[in-house]
Order: structure tokens, then C-alpha cells, then sequence
């Protein structure tokens, strides 16, 4: 077989990953833990094969006869057994091959995630989660990927203290809570609850609703180190109990993202 063409785009923002293409791929997309190949009509491609960084193949599909839209999977994610896979993030080459030459199309499959916003949640319906944070996640990069957990440090209570630099076998995630729900394609921002209650505080500790906390949140993601955002969280409102012995939290917690350049 040889190598006819060669289409080169990177993805921009929304889920189109190299937008209009004038061969054989006309569009590559991203929906849930899949790659979305778009083909022309009459493309007489019969496969698809998408090759790593290092040239080894990484997925590979047949086209059915007819067919303009076809999906490779590319991310895995095992939420109720545990396990996952995630691709590592390069350069890639999409490959339509016909009967006699193939084109090649480059595919720049890079996530990159900051946090964005960060507030106490008071969506969960129990008293207990009012303890929790909402973290708004965006993903800025040009390949999707997954939230997997969300950690602290510095924080009230020493059980949320969580920095262990590994990823758990399941996502660690109440909010969403199925696993295709927690991916982020490229320029999507998306809403996460943690499983750790970093508001919790115990019956020895002051009972008062006051006072200021700068603590850390860690952003857990399976394809880099975590994602940092520094935090200053003021404390007030009503004690609430939480419903773990006499442990409670407080009904309101503001919080403001601290910029690590100019301090707020």
C-alpha cells in the first residue's frame, strides 16, 4: 500500500478535534471515550487505523461498505469494576487506507486541564454534603480525558487531607457519577464533586462558624500530575450536623480562587 496525502490539522475548541477536512476524512470528532471519523461519500476507505507517538498501532477498524461515520476507542473507564486506559497524550496519525494507498491525517491529541471555579455544593440534598466543594473543571487542550478524583490539602478536616500521588483503581467522584459522564473533550468545562468531605470538622474542634482557610485543591487526572488551584475559603452561616456522631459543618462557606501570581 502507499501513502497518498497528507491532511494536518490540530483541534481547536468544542468537541471538533481538526475540523474540515477536503480527502477521504472530512471531520474528526470527539463523543464520550470515543474518536469520531467523519467520511465522505463514496470514500472507498476500508480502514481505519489510528498510530501512536512511538508508531505502533493504537487502534485499528474496519469501515462497513457505506458507511461516513465510524469510532475509534480511545479512553476506558471501568468505574463499577475498576481499571481504565487513557492513550498517551502526542502526535497521532489517522490512516484511511483504500484497496491500492491510504492518507494519512495528523491528529494532536493533548489534554489540558485548569480549574476554574471552586464553591461550597449545596445541591446534594443532605445536610453532610454541604461540606463538600463544587469544582469546575475546563479542559483547554486539544484531546479529551477524565477527571478521576478530587483531593485536598491543608484542610479542616485531616481525613480529606488526601495527597497520594496515585490514581485510584475506580474514579473517586460522587458528581457525576457514571463513568462516560466524568470525560472532558477539548474546550468543555464540567461540574465535579469529590467523594472527600473537606468541611467536615469534629465535636472537639471550635463549634463556631467562622474564620479563614487557605487550602489546596487537587485536581486528579490519569495523563498528568494533578491540577493545583489554591483557595481561600471563609467560613460562616449555622452549624449543621452531618450526621457522622457529632461531627457538622457550617451553611455557609465562600470561596475565592487564589492567583498564585498576584495573590488573590
Amino acid at each position: 500500500i502507499g501513502y497518498r496525502g497528507d491532511e494536518s490539522a490540530s483541534p481547536g475548541d468544542g468537541t471538533t478535534a481538526t475540523g474540515e477536512g477536503t480527502g477521504p476524512i472530512r471531520a474528526v470528532d470527539f463523543a464520550g471515550q470515543d474518536l469520531v471519523v467523519r467520511l465522505a461519500a463514496n470514500h472507498g476507505v476500508r480502514r481505519l487505523n489510528l498510530i501512536d507517538p512511538a508508531g505502533a498501532t493504537y487502534r485499528q477498524t474496519a469501515v462497513a461498505r457505506g458507511a461516513t461515520t465510524v469510532q475509534l476507542p480511545i479512553l476506558a473507564i471501568n468505574a463499577d469494576v475498576g481499571g481504565y486506559e487513557h492513550y498517551d497524550p502526542g502526535t497521532y496519525e489517522l490512516v484511511a487506507v483504500r484497496d491500492e494507498w491510504a492518507v494519512t491525517r495528523e491528529l494532536d491529541l493533548r489534554p489540558s486541564l485548569e480549574i476554574v471555579d471552586v464553591e461550597q455544593y449545596r445541591e446534594g440534598g443532605s445536610t453532610e454534603e454541604l461540606a463538600k466543594l463544587a469544582v469546575t473543571v475546563r479542559n483547554r487542550g486539544s484531546g479529551p480525558t477524565w477527571v478521576h478524583a478530587i483531593e485536598y490539602r491543608n484542610v479542616p478536616f485531616d481525613g480529606a487531607n488526601v495527597d497520594s500521588g496515585d490514581d485510584p483503581p475506580i474514579p473517586r467522584i460522587s458528581v457525576p457519577s457514571t463513568g462516560k459522564d466524568l470525560i472532558l473533550t477539548p474546550g468543555q468545562e464540567q461540574e465535579y464533586v469529590g467523594t472527600l468531605s473537606p468541611f467536615t470538622y469534629s465535636d472537639d474542634q471550635n463549634r463556631e462558624c467562622n474564620g479563614v482557610v487557605e487550602m489546596t485543591v487537587l485536581v486528579d487526572v490519569p495523563t498528568q500530575e494533578y491540577v493545583e488551584q489554591q483557595i481561600r475559603a471563609s467560613i460562616g452561616g449555622k452549624i449543621r450536623r452531618t450526621g457522622y456522631l457529632d461531627d457538622y459543618t457550617c451553611s455557609d462557606i465562600k470561596v475565592t480562587l487564589i492567583d498564585r501570581d498576584h495573590g488573590e
